[in-house]
């Protein structure tokens, strides 16, 4: 159970914790050391779309649809979503949450 704070804080009364996760990258990252470690390597550094912006949703939607059934929960089950990259445009990781 999370208490509201204001718009945008929460207070939770137990700790939250991670069920499941997931990794989709590229093919430079699949050549790499840990390449064997990821749960979708892209055929095509667009994944198959014809600009970055979508290949990014892309990614994202299939990670979260991953992570989702490793952990057999529904997007109706998830109240909180936390997401993003390590380049930051948490814009796309937004849209693609409300898409889902």
């Amino acid at each position: 159970m999370q208490q509201k704070l204001g718009k945008w804080s929460l207070r939770f009364t137990e700790a939250p914790f991670i069920l499941e996760s997931s990794s989709v990258v590229g093919t430079k990252e699949a050549d790499g050391p840990l390449g064997g470690l990821f749960d979708i390597v892209g055929k095509d550094d667009r994944f198959g779309q014809n600009t970055w912006e979508k290949a990014e949703s892309s990614m994202q939607r299939d990670a979260f649809t991953m992570a989702l059934g490793k952990a057999h929960l529904d997007a109706s089950d998830m109240d909180y979503v936390f997401a993003g990259d390590l380049l930051g445009p948490v814009s796309y990781t937004h849209l693609r949450a409300h898409e889902t």
